[in-house]
């Protein structure tokens, strides 16, 4: 048995782990994990609790190679903090709501929702040392699908390679640490086909429909958008959905946040922030009373691309059902005996919505840094400055991250 716990600024997992590496007698290896996590996104705060379930074995000999099956059940929850509108002025909320993007309303609307899968998956390592590998490649392949009950139907693929490979041999001698470093590249892509309808999610009193192009229902807003929040791909930091040079979860599609109108006694209808809902215009401005800035743009509800937004601040990352992204890495030794790497590296990639293009590279992001690996005794230590090459303005032109206990593949 094993207690973990991981406890930060954005990010609070706890895990209670049991495993039997020989199950029954046989060959197989058997795992069950609890877990409860509370994990801030760049514009929502995302609450699980559940549990996975696996068996696997060596495909081969040599044990480089491994299938497995899992089963995983999790409750889900999206929380964001809301404000009111101040009609009159006078700086007090008249009227309560919640500013978010229509995939967040969704979300705060339904409340609680589950999700029940089968995975199955293989890995392989071929890699000739575990702290700076100079050949070898690891693969990871997995499929899901979930709808065995639950609220989230998808099925989904994922895929990572790396490939490691020593200084070339052409190089003189007199280079330094020619003999130690290497270089490695790497390739993480998923894609989720989701089988959820807008009417799967419970949006309110029945009402449906625009009164302007500015003004509509939820089910009417992003409707081709309809994978589940939290099972979206959000690129950014450290871990599977590495991007470093950006904020843990903080790259993917964006879309206009919205305020709901429904205090106004209007019914639950959603109009971008600063929109008059009566005309569809822009009525930003320090007397605006529709929640928006004093920037004097707002967005409309058919924005999708960054060049679309007049307003980036008033927008939220609402993640991809498509993600891709590459890395490619300068690695050398700092200290051989205790296990500790320098890093210089190179990542791009995004995370796309359904109706987007992931081989667009015009919608790629771009960031570069350093930093250093460290194999302590408490797991792999890591930490890493980066520099976005393509920063938004909403976004930090350095981003410091930190992680203990796990490496990227």
């Amino acid at each position: 048995a094993q207690l973990s716990a991981d406890i930060g600024g954005d990010t609070d997992r706890f895990y209670l782990s049991l495993s039997d590496p020989y199950f029954l007698g046989t060959q197989w290896a058997a795992g069950a994990t609890a877990f409860s996590t509370d994990i801030q996104y760049e514009d929502f705060e995302n609450e699980n609790s559940g549990i996975d379930l696996s068996l696997g074995r060596a495909l081969d000999e040599e044990g480089r190679t491994r299938g497995f099956v899992r089963y995983g059940y999790a409750g889900r929850k999206v929380d964001e903090s809301g404000y009111g509108i101040d009609l009159d002025g006078d700086g007090d909320a008249d009227v309560e709501g919640v500013n978010a993007a229509s995939l967040i309303q969704r979300e705060l609307e339904q409340g609680e929702e589950t999700t029940s899968l089968l995975g199955l998956g293989f890995r392989r390592d071929t890699r000739d040392d575990r702290v700076l590998p100079k050949k070898g490649y690891q693969l990871f392949g997995g499929v899901d699908w979930a709808g065995l009950g639950g609220f989230s139907q998808f099925a989904r693929l994922e895929g990572r390679a790396s490939w490691y490979t020593p200084m070339p041999e052409w190089l003189p001698d007199f280079v330094p640490l020619k003999d130690s470093s290497s270089f490695s590249f790497s390739l993480r892509t998923g894609w989720a086909l989701p089988f959820n309808e807008i009417g799967d999610w419970d949006l309110g009193d029945g009402a449906s429909g625009c009164f302007n192009p500015e003004w509509c229902t939820l089910d009417l807003i992003d409707d081709d958008l309809d994978l589940p929040l939290t099972e979206r791909y959000f690129l950014g930091g450290l871990g599977t959905y590495q991007l470093r040079g950006f904020k843990a979860r903080s790259v993917g599609p964006r879309r206009a946040v919205l305020w709901n109108t429904s205090g106004l006694g209007t019914g639950p209808f959603f109009a971008p922030t600063g929109v008059n809902p009566l005309t569809g215009a822009c009525a930003n401005g320090p007397d605006n009373p529709f929640q928006g800035n004093e920037s004097g743009k707002c967005n409309s509800l058919d924005d999708q691309e960054i060049d679309d937004f007049d307003d980036i601040d008033e927008t939220d990352v609402i993640g991809g059902n498509v993600f891709l992204a590459l890395s490619g890495e300068y690695r050398f030794p700092i200290s051989e005996a205790l296990g500790l790497v320098g890093i210089l590296f190179l990542d791009l990639g995004n995370a796309f919505a359904e109706n987007e293009n992931p081989l667009d590279v015009g919608l790629w992001r771009y960031g570069t840094g350093f930093g250093g690996l460290w194999f302590s005794p408490f797991g792999p230590l890591q930490a890493f400055v980066g520099f976005p090459l393509d920063k938004l303005e909403v976004e930090d032109a350095l981003v410091f991250e930190f992680s203990v206990g796990g490496a990227p593949l």
